[in-house]
């Protein structure tokens, strides 16, 4: 009877062996790629939300946690990170949904892929200021000089504020801009009467003598989505890169939501930016990782409007420069839409 018990418990035994061994394993190989460190380019534009989760992300180690090393650069605009991946500068970098929009229409075989949306702005986070007491609304505006900033999504607020007021944009002189204090000072010089600002830009111009506010993003009539871009080579050779990205920012979003004070305190430290500005901005955008249906279909009927209007040089399908592989890895149930 012993002999019978001992042939039946000695393979239950290496059974359960086994799968410790394996449990071991898998717990291993985990932690080895945890440990495995991938080194990416993140382009982020200066005083944006994405600029304060690099900030964060370096002084709480949660880069390193996931094991990233990043090397982070500043541009003006989102734009400028969109160009400096597509000329391989960066390897991330984001944008407001125009830019991304207009650029994938850049040429017949772009780069670029879009692999998450990062939140969007509130309605009123960004506001319409001009200087003049005879300016008092949009329509106001018929004759005058406005700041944009080429490429950006500003082409696009302009357009759709000038043209439900029944403002033919060709009766707009528009003077460009590199970044948004240039346009300050046109304004304070008197080239120019109305731009759209926020954050640093917008406080300054509250100094200049006689500029008011006459209209937020509900002229425009829907928020503005930020979306993530890399190229295709990058998201393809490179996933588990672009996972731990994810899963880091995913991380960042939660420190910021709830510890908004701290997390201004620590891109005062970085960047020098008020703490008080810091927290308008981070109040102002709604931060989430994810690509969904509601987020494919805003993008997809501003790339419409773009393409009604002549702004999309080679129209293309945007099925086809979505890449959610490294979004559902990280997060499954993410990234589904049709």
């Amino acid at each position: 009877m012993r002999e019978k018990r001992f042939t039946f418990v000695l393979p239950a035994l290496l059974l359960g062996a086994a799968l410790v061994s394996a449990g071991c394993a898998k717990k291993q190989s985990a932690q080895e790629s945890a440990q495995t460190i991938e080194k990416i380019r993140l382009g982020v534009m200066t005083d944006s939300i994405l600029a304060y989760a690099a900030d964060i992300g370096s002084a709480e180690g949660i880069f390193a946690k996931h094991g990233l090393e990043v090397d982070v650069a500043s541009f003006a605009a989102g734009i400028n990170t969109i160009d400096a991946v597509t000329t391989g500068q960066m390897d991330i970098g984001f944008g407001a949904d125009f830019a991304v929009i207009n650029r994938l229409g850049g040429s017949p075989s772009t780069v670029l892929r879009i692999f998450t949306g990062i939140g969007e702005g509130a309605l009123d986070s960004w506001k319409l200021y001009v200087r003049g007491a005879s300016i008092g609304v949009p329509t106001d505006l018929a004759g005058k000089s406005i700041v944009t900033r080429l490429g950006t999504v500003e082409e696009y607020w302009h357009a759709k504020t000038l043209t439900s007021n029944g403002i033919d944009l060709a009766s707009v002189h528009f003077l460009p801009v590199d970044a948004p204090m240039e346009g300050v000072a046109l304004i304070q010089n008197g080239s120019a009467v109305a731009m759209w600002a926020n954050a640093r830009p917008a406080e300054a111009l509250n100094k200049i003598e006689g500029v008011h506010a006459i209209a937020d993003l509900s002229a425009v009539g829907a928020p503005t989505l930020s979306l993530m871009v890399a190229t295709e080579q990058f998201l393809s050779t490179r996933q588990e890169a672009a996972v731990k990205y994810l899963k880091a920012m995913e991380e960042i979003y939660d420190f910021i939501n709830s510890n908004p004070q701290r997390a201004a305190e620590i891109v005062q430290k970085a960047s020098s930016t008020p703490i008080e500005q810091t927290l308008i901005n981070i109040k102002n955008n709604v931060n989430y990782i994810d690509f969904n249906q509601s987020i494919f279909d805003a993008a997809n009927n501003l790339y419409q409007w773009t393409e009604a209007n002549g702004v999309i040089k080679y129209p293309y399908d945007l099925h086809k420069y979505v890449y959610m592989d490294a979004l559902r890895e990280a997060f499954p149930g993410r990234g589904e839409f049709k």
